[in-house]
């Protein structure tokens, strides 16, 4: 057993030694002053709100292009269906997903 080095104590949540300012320190006070969020000038919150605006609208345009139906219509109308079908595209899809539910279903008679 010579090889094995010791690791030190074992750590549970409430031994956590934070170094706060060179001394170490247990205190739920000096956690929560070491973890308090940075307060950002005008500036910085200016930018962030800017920043996430356009995020939100590039997530948005993005979104659009993936849909189901913006991409099955597109392709429909590429290998020149008709527009009755383009326009069956969505009440199909939607009507589609109840097919599980239909196919599981216990047939009701009319008198029950």
């Amino acid at each position: 057993m010579g090889g094995l080095s010791s690791v030190g104590p074992v750590r549970t949540e409430a031994s956590v030694r934070l170094d706060v300012g060179g001394a170490q320190s247990t205190s739920p006070a000096d956690f929560a002053a070491s973890t308090a969020p940075v307060r950002l000038s005008a500036k910085d919150r200016r930018r962030n709100c800017r920043l996430g605006v356009i995020n939100g609208a590039i997530f948005r345009v993005g979104d659009v292009f993936i849909d189901t139906e913006m991409v099955l219509t597109w392709f429909l109308a590429q290998l020149g269906a008709s527009n009755l079908l383009i326009g069956l595209v969505s009440p199909i899809r939607f009507g589609g997903s109840f097919l599980l539910s239909f196919s599981m279903g216990e047939p009701r008679s009319a008198a029950s």
